[in-house]
């Protein structure tokens, strides 16, 4: 029996719409008890929603939903509870530690466990659609007007009980590029939109959009996602094309992409040969300078000696792994806001300049590894690839049209996820991560529902090989 009452879709669709308006709306807001509501209150609704399907579901037998994350989710909390009290933490820090990371797994379960509602599955899409395409425009118009519409969007900056979190007044905003729309940051509409140009791709070549509202769309998301600067959504684009393009065999488009490719590659070693390292920090940086600049040697020494990606990556994980190489030092015991509330210097674990500290949290794999050791980071990308190979899996499989839009997307942003892990706190950005784990719901619960409404014998003959638990499991 699938759970029919429509407030928990309703709800999940009005956080599809508010996320990526959200720090506009918060810009107005008083600081204090009120703001603070309205930033958290969806999660502890999340949560409160989650245990309310966990309660309904307890009383009929057989009905909780198995999923492919389950095994390697419950040995990821299991050792970080292990990690908390090997290094002798308190569990608030366990619990707040956790909670950025996988504070949006509520939606995944919430949407499993509900059942597959087609009527929410395509009501979820055309909000992404018009909600990115609203935000793109936005973003167009904020880089035609220049600065006067940049400070009307500007958010505040992020503060909690009193502790700054994320800077938003105080960052530097250039005439016409590094957009931000109504989402606070360049890189925060560039991950957004990365993510919603790979999902209504994947439909529109699966025929659940029509060809005339994708036009429409990319016609405003691809200049916002240019105009953003942001150079790890252009590399999500890429792959995430790439893999789509694969499992949707358009072999031409593939060749053509190729081509492209190629020839982007050649212009830049011609360009490097005298090019010239421009600092990023600069305003008004121009295109060329933006897409060149990874590939200097100028930038690339910066980055690997100045406490820059490459430092932390490298060094700081070098560090991490002579420390506490299994299980880390804790969750929320390092590289987090987190720790900063509870007064702790996670810098002299590794010997690290204080002053540098913050730009540990600029690379989420090594905050992860930093909190969990190789133990939970090998389980978060255990989960991570389970997803992949059981949504490539659902893809194949299946001949409905929303479904295969829904599956083949996902590969493509998992991997596009995993990326975006190596460039910023994006596991930890709502804008980024509720989408996330929103649509990779809907993938399992459509699967779980079509394979529980099949005969045993039909099911198995079918697809032998799906990964995922039916209701009857």
């Amino acid at each position: 029996m699938v759970i029919r009452s429509t407030f928990p879709y309703l709800f999940i669709i009005g956080l599809a719409v508010f996320f990526p308006i959200e720090e506009f709306i918060e810009k107005w807001l008083p600081r204090g008890s009120i703001y603070e509501a309205v930033r958290f209150g969806s999660e502890f609704i999340l949560i409160a929603l989650l245990i309310w399907v966990f309660v309904t579901k307890s009383f009929i037998p057989g009905k909780w939903k198995k999923t492919p994350i389950d095994l390697p989710l419950f040995l990821l909390l299991f050792f970080s509870m292990v990690s908390t009290l090997f290094n002798d933490l308190p569990i608030s820090l366990y619990l707040l530690g956790l909670r950025p990371i996988l504070r949006f797994i509520t939606v995944f379960y919430i949407i499993v466990q509900l059942g597959y509602n087609r009527i929410f599955s395509e009501r979820f899409a055309k909000v992404c659609l018009i909600i990115a395409s609203s935000v793109s425009l936005i973003a167009i118009l904020q880089s035609i007007i220049g600065l006067p519409a940049s400070y009307f969007l500007l958010p505040e900056d992020v503060e909690v009980g009193g502790e700054f979190v994320r800077e938003g007044a105080r960052q530097f905003i250039a005439t016409r590029t590094r957009v931000f729309s109504t989402l606070g940051r360049y890189d925060t509409l560039g991950t957004f939109l990365s993510v919603m140009i790979l999902l209504v791709t994947s439909l529109y070549w699966t025929k659940a959009i029509p060809k005339r509202y994708y036009y429409w769309f990319l016609m405003f998301s691809i200049p916002a996602l240019i105009l953003s600067y942001s150079r790890q959504s252009w590399l999500v684009i890429l792959v995430g094309v790439l893999i789509l393009m694969i499992l949707h065999k358009k072999y031409q488009h593939l060749f053509i992409f190729g081509i492209i490719s190629a020839s982007v590659v050649f212009i830049i070693l011609i360009f490097l040969s005298g090019y010239i390292y421009y600092s990023s920090n600069q305003v008004n940086v121009p295109l060329l300078n933006r897409i060149l600049e990874p590939f200097s040697q100028r930038y690339l020494e910066i980055s690997r000696y100045n406490y820059g990606r490459l430092f932390v990556i490298v060094e700081v994980s070098r560090r991490i792994l002579e420390k506490a190489p299994l299980l880390g030092f804790g969750p929320g015991n390092f590289g987090s806001l987190t720790a900063r509330f509870f007064g702790r210097d996670f810098s002299s674990l590794i010997n690290l300049n204080p002053e540098s500290a913050h730009l540990i949290n600029d690379v989420n794999w090594v905050t992860v590894l930093g909190q969990l050791g190789l133990i939970g980071t090998l389980l978060l990308g255990v989960i991570l690839i389970l997803m992949i190979v059981s949504s490539r899996k659902i893809f194949k499989y299946t001949k409905d049209p929303l479904l295969r839009g829904y599956a083949s997307s996902l590969v493509a942003i998992l991997v596009g996820f995993m990326i975006m892990g190596f460039f910023g706190p994006n596991f930890e950005v709502r804008q980024v991560s509720f989408f996330v784990w929103a649509i990779a719901g809907i993938v399992f619960s459509i699967q779980i529902s079509k394979i529980a409404s099949q005969t045993s014998e039909h099911r198995h003959k079918s697809n032998p090989d799906l990964l995922i638990s039916s209701t009857q499991d």
